[in-house]
């Protein structure tokens, strides 16, 4: 018979998708009580910190994050060996007012320890607050 003679088919088998590492921790709340909130997708040391809507007048931006949280969802292989934190709204705030600056009208762009130094005035849309993390 013909399907006697055919040559076996090797077997094909899948990589099974390994499963999703995810936390959410509650940073803080912000001045108006709004949740502040990062997600961490993997299991490995080092971590990848990505932040969306630190200024409230950019709100593609925590779409972008939103999306991307998303995506390392549905593809956690791409996660292999790795870690991503997603804060999709670093400024709720300012992105429930559409400002660029925080509640209390900092900057957080320019709020950050690293090479802080004083910038703008108060009430102006670049000023990094009287001192660092204020």
């Amino acid at each position: 018979r013909d399907d006697m003679m055919t040559q076996p088919q090797p077997l094909k088998v899948e990589a099974a998708t390994p499963p999703l590492f995810e936390r959410e921790v509650e940073l803080g709340r912000s001045v108006e009580d709004r949740e502040i909130v990062v997600r961490v997708l993997g299991c490995s040391g080092d971590i990848t910190l990505i932040m969306g809507a630190i200024h409230g007048n950019e709100p593609t931006s925590a779409i972008v994050a939103e999306r991307l949280l998303e995506h390392l969802r549905s593809h956690p292989e791409q996660l292999e060996g790795r870690s991503v934190a997603i804060l999709t709204v670093a400024n709720p705030d300012g992105l429930a007012r559409r400002l660029r600056t925080n509640k209390r009208l900092v900057d957080l762009n320019r709020n950050f320890p690293a090479a802080w130094r004083r910038q703008g005035r108060p009430f102006s849309p670049f000023y990094s607050g009287p001192r660092q993390l204020s």
